[in-house]
């Protein structure tokens, strides 16, 4: 099952590519993949950035003298028709207004497009807008319900609250592209919830306004267009795959009011480069940073305790690491297959290393064990690559072992060693295998 799950992954990762205009073929090895996701970024201009020919929706919203106004929506190339609705769009008190100069004060409606008032783009589809309107403060938005491209939130006595999304792309809103969310803006339940944005698969941007605590799980699952995520620094939590498998998304800054981050957190996010883990985390959950193999940098903070199994797994584009003196503990295969990894720093503070945690790091050409350390059960591969000075210099920092402990090194490091060499770790109480 999870073998499938992964061959899973790797093909929608290959068609998204795809998508995008990048050719990936299915026998293309999966760690070359970073290259052809960077590929994409080259001369793009990032989707968000509104047509010059659509409306400008923010101004007009912010042009509209009712003081009951909402929030304002950008639609292209709709149907004839669209449902207004409470459900949807509102509550008992809600009234709309629409870009063909229509008012419906029922609180539901099917109003049709006056096509003879649509603002037409040149590249041959039209744009329309309706402006959401309450007497209330609290207005629900079922964001996910309706099909639009851009959603603009920006009366500072709204309350907008998102209902969750769908698990699936068919069910979900494809075609949403934006939502911007004033910092005035207030949060009803202060938190975005689980599956709210979930395969909304054209959403290139999202803001995360202040008043936001917690996002949910799975919550920006496989919005495989989205390049851009801000996070204020309200939010406390990131729900289990809150971001996983956004593709596209090439950065994002954890700010320092989060606490608690999820597992795979940010899984599949092939284009991710750099992640700094921020004080107050104390815990990278299993497969937090799994298969984020553009990622260059990674800065752990001196809170964190303990690093998940498989939390950076197969982070291919990875060449240097510490790991700070507060880690204890590293799961099962968190480092595994990190292949370019050249440098590796490891504290004394550890009292517990998982099963294949350094496992196929084939470009390692140092390891620093600092000194003291006691070395627990050590699976480690390593390549040819590392000198017989570097293995001497760990050896040389290790602590006597109060019971048998192994260094899993490899036969062709092994052979470099002269048994007087082997001596060095073997009298400390240490196995090389």
């Amino acid at each position: 099952m999870k073998l499938q799950a992964i061959i899973d992954s790797k093909e929608a990762i290959r068609i998204a590519i795809n998508n995008k205009g990048v050719n990936v073929g299915v026998e293309l090895p999966f760690n070359q993949y970073a290259s052809k996701i960077n590929e994409i970024g080259e001369g793009r201009t990032p989707k968000w950035q509104s047509h010059p020919d659509w409306w400008n929706i923010e101004q007009i919203f912010k042009d509209d003298p009712d003081p009951n106004k909402r929030f304002i929506l950008l639609v292209t190339d709709s149907n004839n028709t669209i449902a207004l609705n409470q459900s949807s769009l509102g509550n008992s008190s809600t009234y709309y207004k629409t870009s063909d100069g229509q008012t419906y004060n029922a609180t539901s409606n099917t109003h049709t497009w006056d096509i003879l008032q649509d603002k037409w783009c040149s590249l041959g589809y039209k744009t329309r807008y309706v402006i959401v309107y309450s007497s209330n403060t609290t207005v629900t938005c079922n964001i996910s319900a309706l099909n639009v491209n851009y959603a603009y939130f920006g009366n500072s006595s709204i309350v907008a609250s998102f209902i969750a999304g769908s698990s699936t792309p068919a069910n979900a809103n494809a075609i949403l592209e934006s939502i911007q969310i004033e910092n005035s803006v207030t949060a009803l339940s202060t938190s975005i919830g689980n599956d709210a944005f979930r395969c909304c698969t054209s959403l290139a941007a999202i803001t995360i306004p202040y008043g936001v605590t917690s996002i949910g799980n799975s919550a920006f699952y496989s919005c495989y267009s989205l390049i851009s995520a801000t996070i204020s620094n309200s939010v406390t939590s990131l729900g289990d795959g809150a971001f996983r498998e956004c593709f596209s998304l090439t950065s994002i800054i954890i700010p320092n009011s989060v606490t608690s981050i999820g597992e795979c957190v940010l899984q599949g996010c092939a284009s991710l480069r750099s992640i700094t883990i921020p004080d107050g985390i104390t815990s990278i959950k299993n497969s937090a940073f799994y298969y984020c193999y553009s990622l260059t940098s990674i800065i752990i903070s001196n809170s964190v305790t303990s690093i998940g199994a498989n939390a950076f797994r197969e982070c291919f584009s990875l060449t240097s690491l510490v790991i700070p003196n507060s880690v204890t503990s590293i799961g099962n295969g968190a480092f595994q297959g990190c292949q370019s990894l050249i440098s590796l720093t490891i504290p004394n503070s550890l009292t517990s290393i998982g099963t294949n945690a350094f496992q196929n790091l084939y470009g390692l050409l140092s390891i620093n064990i600092n000194n003291g350390w006691i070395a627990p059960a050590f699976n480690v591969s390593i390549s040819t690559r590392l000198s017989v000075s570097s293995m001497l210099d760990m050896f040389n920092k290790l602590g006597t072992a109060p019971t048998t402990r192994t260094i899993t090194l490899g036969s062709t490091n092994l052979n470099k060693l002269t048994i007087t060499e082997r001596a060095i770790a073997t009298s400390k109480g240490y196995i090389l295998a």
